[in-house]
């Protein structure tokens, strides 16, 4: 189980490449990284407070293999049903005999609305991190404690490290930020640190994929000669193996080791019996996933050979590799292209994955994975009773167990055995919980996202204002809001309640959030929306003050991106009466629509900041200073730096400029343009960077984001000075760097996703584990002019 931010990093750094399938809580469905982190897999986590903080909406992160025994992923998430004679009809006929076998179409809703039970016994997420948080301690803190060298001069800022690193992903008292993990191992290995075990965090929280693979292989050859246990050692030769995954004869060698580690872990006392539940989160879900989606039946083997005390493991981990046996044998085809081969494979091994679930189940009801994996097979099996069985199973272990969640909700799509209504009746039996100590009243706006995506809702719009959603959104809210053990997040829950509002149409409501929260919303609450929501708090402001009418009519012709927006707003800026917060909105639109107006004329304007703290650009991160001559210096922070203009800007446009590095710690740097809608939570954006590292040398880039989706070319560059162009048009990229063109009408990387009247430019660079100040110079940006050419090349493109 990783932190979403944490799934960012790895991304980001091509740690995953994208092709990797996930399943997290607030995502509707197994499907790979990129198309959720592109799409629709982030919605969820900006309706609470802090995916890397906040206990109640912690994230999990399941990374599996794309490929299972020869058969692509994507047939374990089409769950087809099949009869006793293996003759199956399609999915919609299946459930429109179901529901007439039941008796009405309303029988999903009852199934789903039925209350949700517990015990004084029952689990929360907060309580389970609380355990999580204790193993790791004594793998990784006390380890260090008693075999680490505490006479090197780097020892404090060691013990730092490690506490730091645990508290940003298993905490549930206080908040935590990455960005400290992340310079703490910097300064670590920068003071020559030999230790394996700090190499190996460092290895895996630092930003940058090559020298995180360099820290691994160090940590992995370190471990020798030394009294750490087996616990850390597969932990880094795991995730070494999913950094070099493309060198099969390696991969091979480490998944070797790992074997022969992991059966150390359960000899050396790494992992107890107490600890079986953590080691199914860690191989079933966790870290060690991908290493036992390659490895099963040797895996099993080792478990089953750690005996007895280890019986629950061995069953639990034996149903699911009966699960992705049934799905290789039947195919990831539609129903009607599964041989009777493939129907017998898939029924032997479900029953099989039955037997053995159900017997872990038994062995200790008090585990809820193996009721959650229950889910899953008993939806093969076309019995929504037995799903919702297995559910309350799993809630009375865990309330708020994401498995369960996530599998009942699928269960409950249209196109299974459900209905839009069964999955918000699911979500309104969360809230009626009212166990705001848990994730469970959380659940609604997961079912929420889960209506928005069968809707096919168009990016930033959302349907939390309907009559049917608004009052148990308010409720679950309210809830937390008021909740005790709420208390150190509850401007996150503040901040995410005025969003809500605020895409609700709830004005009223999102003000009384704001004005509790001082105007001061969280910022890490405000990503993920699918809509810049910089200015959200002027707005509902200007919205709720004394000209909300004229602010209303003239904020729709802005959204259509009308032309007599400007005017409108002009009008309003006349107006004397309003309140200070009303004139700044005021004032932001005005100017960022007479900018607008000049570019639709095609004339060049410069894109940097005309001031410290530009009102007209929202800063993100790195530490920008707008110079007397006009040039922006940047000094990038442990993510490098991001600030974006708050003027739209469709393409086609180019983007000129100059940059100088004006201080690298290594000779390294990077820098670049960024466009679409910036936010480091997603992809929804491109960014252009010219860059200069260890491990690519001189090289343009344009990706999707920072990622490693990108499209490159080798390029000359100065240590000190370069120029650079880039051109968009339609969706093809050109671009110079030094005069010198190596991007020619190249295919963008991928297709964005945005709202209608959001794409935005702006400046920014990720960085390569070392510091660079940046200054840019002479930066502007044109429209330019649309052409049919142009235009058919792109509808081609999309077909």
């Amino acid at each position: 189980m990783v932190s979403l931010a944490e799934l960012h990093r790895r991304r980001r750094t091509g740690e995953f490449n994208g092709t990797e399938f996930v399943w997290r809580d607030g995502m509707p469905q197994w499907a790979g990284i990129d198309y959720i982190l592109a799409h629709e897999g982030f919605a969820g986590q900006a309706a609470s407070p802090s995916s890397s903080s906040n206990p109640l909406v912690w994230v999990t992160v399941i990374i599996v293999i794309a490929i299972l025994t020869g058969a692509s992923f994507t047939g374990y998430i089409v769950y087809k049903s099949f009869t006793s004679a293996r003759k199956v009809a399609t999915q919609k006929s299946i459930q429109r005999s179901y529901k007439n076998k039941v008796g009405g179409s309303s029988y999903d809703v009852k199934i789903a609305s039925k209350p949700i039970t517990w015990t004084s016994n029952t689990l929360t997420q907060a309580e389970v991190l609380q355990r999580q948080r204790l193993f790791r301690d004594r793998q990784w803190i006390d380890a260090y404690e008693i075999n680490g060298d505490h006479s090197q001069p780097y020892d404090a800022t060691a013990r730092e490290f490690l506490t730091t690193w645990l508290d940003s992903n298993y905490n549930t008292r206080k908040k935590t930020r990455n960005e400290r993990v992340v310079e703490l191992g910097d300064q670590i290995v920068n003071q020559k640190c030999q230790d394996p075990l700090l190499l190996t965090v460092a290895g895996n929280t630092g930003i940058e994929e090559f020298e995180n693979t360099r820290r691994l292989e160090a940590a992995v050859a370190g471990y020798n000669g030394t009294k750490y246990l087996a616990y850390p050692r597969f932990y880094a030769t795991a995730v070494l193996a999913s950094h070099l995954k493309s060198d099969s004869g390696r991969l091979t060698a480490l998944d070797a080791a790992c074997l022969q580690l992991l059966e150390q872990c359960f000899t050396d006392g790494s992992i107890k019996p107490a600890d079986q539940w953590e080691a199914a989160d860690i191989l079933g879900s966790g870290w060690g996933s991908a290493f036992f989606r390659r490895n099963e039946s040797a895996v099993q083997k080792v478990i089953e050979n750690a005996g007895k005390p280890y019986e629950w493991l061995a069953l639990t981990l034996e149903g699911k590799r009966q699960i992705d046996l049934a799905w290789a044998a039947r195919g990831s085809g539609y129903s009607d292209s599964v041989t009777e081969k493939g129907w017998a494979g898939f029924s032997s091994h479900m029953t099989t994955a039955r037997q053995k679930l159900t017997a872990a189940w038994k062995l200790d009801p008090t585990q809820p994975l193996p009721a959650a994996e229950m889910i899953t097979v008993s939806m093969a099996e076309s019995s929504l009773e037995d799903m919702r069985s297995w559910f309350d199973r799993a809630l009375a272990a865990q309330l708020d167990h994401d498995g369960a969640w996530n599998s009942m909700r699928w269960g409950l799509r249209p196109r299974w055995f459900g209905s839009h209504e069964s999955i918000l009746a699911l979500g309104v039996a969360g809230v009626n919980t009212k166990r705001f100590d848990s994730d469970a009243p959380r659940k609604i706006f997961d079912c929420i996202m889960d209506i928005e995506s069968e809707l096919q809702t168009p990016p930033g719009e959302h349907i939390y204002g309907r009559s049917d959603i608004w009052p148990h959104l308010q409720g679950m809210y309210s809830g937390y809001i008021a909740e005790p053990k709420q208390e150190a997040w509850r401007d996150g829950w503040r901040t995410s309640f005025a969003c809500v509002a605020y895409f609700a149409h709830q004005y009223g409501v999102a003000r009384q959030q704001l004005e509790a929260l001082k105007w001061q919303p969280a910022s890490q609450s405000l990503s993920g929306w699918g809509r810049d929501l910089s200015l959200m708090h002027l707005e509902v402001a200007a919205r709720t003050g004394p000209v909300s009418n004229s602010i209303s009519k003239a904020e729709a012709l802005y959204l259509k991106a009308d032309t007599n927006a400007l005017a409108a707003y002009k009008d309003l800026g006349m107006f004397s009466g309003a309140d200070a917060k009303t004139a700044e909105f005021v004032h932001q639109r005005l100017s960022a629509l007479e900018l607008e107006q000049v570019l639709r004329s095609r004339t060049a304007v410069p894109l940097l900041p005309s001031r410290d703290n530009d009102p007209l650009w929202v800063y993100s991160f790195g530490k920008p200073r707008h110079l007397d001559n006009g040039d922006l210096e940047v000094e990038s922070g442990p993510n490098g730096h991001l600030l974006y203009w708050h003027v739209r800007m469709r393409p086609p446009f180019e983007v000129t400029g100059e940059f100088d590095v004006v201080e690298s710690s290594d000779g390294n740097f990077q820098a670049g343009v960024v466009m679409g809608y910036p936010d480091l939570q997603t992809f929804n954006w491109y960014g252009f960077r010219v860059k200069r590292n260890n491990n690519e040398k001189d090289v343009v880039a344009f990706g999707q984001g920072w990622s490693s989706k990108q499209v490159y070319q080798k390029a000359n560059l100065d240590p000190k000075h370069n120029t650079f162009m880039v051109r968009v048009k339609s969706n093809r990229v050109t671009a110079e760097v030094n005069g010198q063109e190596l991007l020619h009408e190249t295919q963008l990387p991928a297709v964005l996703r945005l709202a209608a009247h959001e794409y935005y430019l702006g400046l920014g660079a990720y960085n390569d584990a070392n510091h660079t100040v940046i200054r840019y110079h002479n930066v502007q940006a044109r429209k330019l002019e649309r052409d049919k050419k142009s235009e058919a090349k792109e509808t081609a493109d999309q077909q």
